[in-house]
């Protein structure tokens, strides 16, 4: 650039013409020529315009990395709210919570975490997850949150940036990871929700004791007790639950999200008003029965006491047993189902309703021979598959003539014990001390307490259509 406008200079003055002479002007003097060559040899020029240049392109480079500095910074904001949102979400989800508490709890989390719609932030949730991706697409139990920032460059503009949306996305999923054969839903008045004392054995090696009771002891392992068990989970503490006597496959989980109750639909059930005048309903448990009816064939509830001891035999048939503030005391004798088979879920229902809780029946089976199955369907009351017992709790304050101990439900088995299927009794306490080899026990309750010898199993739960609850835990997974 120097040399041509070195040359372009010597050409203007190498020659000049005089004012009104013609002809080619004189040539320059040696003066003039010595400067033009000294200003041909000069480099001051080209390190000035080198240096501005380069600090141009030095200035816009420096300034877009700093830009992209703070887009990363944005991004990870972005998916710290986006993390917290999709959690939430998923979380809700755990508890079976509606699609709109879903949506309106994960934008909640969002918003705490300084991410709301409108202008430049877009925060969107989908339940579930819309963008197909290595997983989760359409499934129900995964929550989807995205962050979208616009971010106006600067500098970015010498290399005709414009604009760059920094997206944040995150996907989080409630996953199942165990069985329950034991949910307690609620605590006693001494803050227990499942109580394991005395010389309470288990042996349920594919299932979790669990309770959804939020106090420090909601699970209480203690006295010389021993459990051989998958875990212990648990919406509140767990004491004792490291001990010498405890066997797990993995640790016990504390302070974690309540389990679904898969009985839950039975608390809302409108049941036949049996006592109603003036079309009662009734029949009595007659002395020295040998069988009882289903309602299914006399559309009739026992209202009466069902007991039986040593020498008394009774058989019952597949169907639905209701017991209208009346109560099951079972000391000896044989109770059996004629017909029930638990690998094609032919079975019995057994409920005990009451006009109040003060007289609704209670359950003690304390001796005897007992061997009953659960239904698998049933046409007129389809919530209660795979029940086999199911005490319903109207108050849950007063239980009207318990065992002794204050329990509403008390099932001592032994060798000669042999109940399958789902046991449900809501709001009330629940002594559990045995069942011989049963192939589906799941046991909800209120309050349970355990003390005796059971071996607890969920394989055959399948065949009686038996719902058993599930440990799960919400994970991030994109």
């Amino acid at each position: 650039m120097q040399w041509l406008a070195f040359r372009g200079l010597r050409a203007a003055c190498a020659w000049r013409r005089p004012s009104g002479v013609s002809g080619p002007a004189a040539p320059l003097s040696m003066p003039a020529l010595s400067m033009l060559g000294r200003l041909r040899r000069s480099r001051r020029g080209a390190v000035a315009l080198t240096f501005g240049f380069s600090a141009i392109v030095f200035l816009g480079v420096a300034g877009l990395a700093t830009e992209v500095g703070s887009w990363y910074l944005a991004h990870r904001h972005g998916q710290n709210a986006a993390d917290a949102a999709a959690s939430a979400g998923a979380l809700i989800r755990s508890l079976n919570g509606t699609h709109d508490v879903i949506v309106a709890r994960a934008t909640n989390a969002a918003t705490r975490n300084g991410y709301t719609s409108g202008g430049t932030i877009t925060v969107t949730i989908n339940h579930p997850p819309s963008i197909r991706s290595n997983c989760c697409y359409n499934d129900q139990n995964a929550v989807e949150a995205i962050v979208d920032q616009v971010q106006t460059p600067h500098f970015g503009r010498l290399f005709q940036v414009t604009s760059e949306t920094v997206s944040s996305r995150a996907v989080a999923k409630v996953e199942a990871i165990g069985n329950a054969c034991v949910l307690a839903l609620s605590g006693d008045h001494s803050g227990n929700s499942l109580l394991l004392s005395g010389n309470f054995a288990v042996n349920a090696p594919n299932c979790e004791l669990a309770s959804d009771y939020a106090g420090p002891d909601a699970i209480d392992f203690g006295g010389s007790a021993a459990a051989t068990i998958q875990s212990f989970y648990s919406a509140g503490g767990c004491s004792g639950c490291t001990g010498g006597g405890v066997t797990t496959t993995y640790p016990a989980r504390t302070y974690q999200a309540p389990i679904p109750n898969p009985f839950a639909s039975l608390d809302s059930v409108v049941w036949p008003p049996f006592s109603t005048s003036p079309n009662v309903k009734c029949q009595d448990v007659s002395k020295g029965a040998t069988t009882l009816t289903p309602y299914e064939t006399s559309g009739l509830a026992y209202c009466s006491d069902l007991q039986m001891a040593n020498g008394d035999n009774i058989v019952v048939t597949p169907g639905t047993y209701f017991f209208w503030n009346s109560s099951i005391k079972i000391t000896g004798g044989t109770l059996t189902c004629l017909g029930c088979d638990v690998t094609t879920g032919v079975g019995v229902h057994i409920v005990l309703l009451g006009s109040t809780d003060a007289k609704e029946g209670i359950i003690d089976i304390n001796g005897g021979i007992v061997t009953l199955s659960a239904a698998k369907t049933n046409v007129t009351f389809p919530e209660l598959q795979g029940i086999l017992f199911y005490r319903q709790n109207l108050t849950g304050s007063d239980c009207g003539g318990c065992n002794s101990g204050g329990a509403e439900v008390t099932i001592n088995g032994d060798t000669g014990t042999n109940l399958a299927g789902g046991f449900y009794f809501p709001g009330v306490d629940a002594k559990y001390n045995g069942n011989a080899g049963s192939a589906c026990t799941v046991i909800v309750g209120g309050a349970i307490q355990m003390n005796g010898d059971a071996t607890l199993n969920e394989a055959g739960c399948a065949n009686l259509g038996t719902g058993v609850p599930r440990t799960q835990i919400v994970a991030l997974v994109e």
